[in-house]
């Protein structure tokens, strides 16, 4: 019984973990969450920076959902031509909304920018807060830091249904400000775990190096910040669940 017992565990264990890499739910994809105006303000404002029902949907994951670019699809006056949705037609709603206080003097243009992408079933979710000038995506200027105050950014899947056994809501972590420059980014992208080679997949996008580049002059980079926060969901693949129930079966009918 205990030799059938470890080689069913075994088998499992690999038929999951080759089940997993081989059914890796979309591929990496940039998309803009929102685009809107920090006004200046006493209060908080909550509003949505992600793929969110609207009468201009699509129909992913049984509900219909649509990028929020504050007044209308094409509002943002910096929306890149390269930048479109990546992922594929049956994706799940993925929604989100943030929080937030702002008491500078001057209104201040902001774009939500996500990465999706999926290693081994678990759902992952990179934003960067940029403001954007005649070159593209931009840096803040490190005054910014002092002007704005987040709560909450929270997310959900499928109208918090979830999908697959996974999380149906969360909350990203807190947003950091990041120096604009690829040693500050790839050193705060470590301590959060991230990979070697997705921290460079990262570096590498064209939105990221136009926010870097507007921070580099005269062969150094200066103060400028951009926000980064992140988060995690489990979007397990079904048949790697039904492999390890059978496991689970065959031990406790042996």
């Amino acid at each position: 019984m205990r030799t059938t017992l470890a080689l069913t565990i075994g088998l499992v264990l690999l038929l999951g973990v080759t089940s997993s890499e081989a059914s890796i739910w979309f591929p990496p994809y940039w998309g803009l969450d929102a685009y809107t105006v920090w006004q200046p303000a006493t209060v908080s404002v909550t509003i949505p920076t992600g793929y969110w029902y609207g009468p201009y949907g699509y129909w992913w994951g049984n509900y219909y959902w649509a990028p929020y670019y504050g007044w209308w699809y094409n509002s943002a006056p910096y929306y890149p031509p390269y930048l479109g949705w990546g992922a594929p037609n049956w994706y799940y709603g993925f929604t989100d909304a943030v929080t937030y206080s702002y008491t500078g003097f001057f209104p201040r243009t902001v774009y939500y920018w996500s990465r999706y992408w999926d290693p081994l079933d678990t759902g992952y979710t990179l934003d960067f807060i940029s403001t954007a000038d005649d070159s593209g995506a931009a840096a803040f200027d490190p005054g910014v830091i002092g002007e704005v105050q987040f709560g909450d950014h929270t997310w959900s899947i499928n109208g918090g249904n979830g999908i697959a056994g996974g999380a149906g809501t969360g909350t990203f972590t807190p947003v950091a400000w990041v120096n604009a420059s690829p040693t500050a980014i790839a050193a705060y992208l470590a301590a959060e775990g991230f990979d070697a080679a997705t921290i460079a997949d990262i570096l590498d996008d064209t939105l990221l190096v136009e926010m870097m580049n507007s921070n580099f002059s005269g062969g150094v980079y200066g103060e400028k910040v951009i926000g980064i926060q992140w988060t995690s969901y489990g979007v397990p693949e079904p048949a790697g669940l039904a492999l390890l129930a059978l496991g689970a079966a065959l031990v406790r009918r042996r």
